[in-house]
């Protein structure tokens, strides 16, 4: 059977793979409140990571067991990308230290 080179459906990138900062992760929940409720934070937690484009590493793993992060196709490589573009996240958890 012969290989196709042309194809009529789009080529579509991963969700997980659109997702360029801890800002996007954040926003695919309909809101703070909502992310926060799904994960066990508090809604002011979340806005001051938002503010701060920066999720602690701590957190990483309820977010990952979210339905959302799930659905979205966000993996533990996703936050490790995410924060190596974050120089600043990096700066915040040595202060936090």
């Amino acid at each position: 059977m012969a290989l196709h080179l042309r194809t009529d459906c789009p080529i579509t990138l991963d969700m997980a793979e659109q997702i360029t900062s801890f800002r996007e992760l954040i926003e695919l929940w309909t809101s703070r409140e909502a992310m926060a409720s799904d994960i066990g934070a508090k809604a002011y937690v979340v806005s001051k990571w938002w503010q701060r484009r920066s999720v602690p590493a701590e957190w990483w793993s309820p977010i990952l067991a979210t339905s959302v992060a799930s659905e979205a196709g966000i993996t533990a490589e996703t936050f490790v990308a995410l924060a190596a573009r974050n120089p600043e996240s990096t700066e915040l958890d040595e202060a936090r230290a």
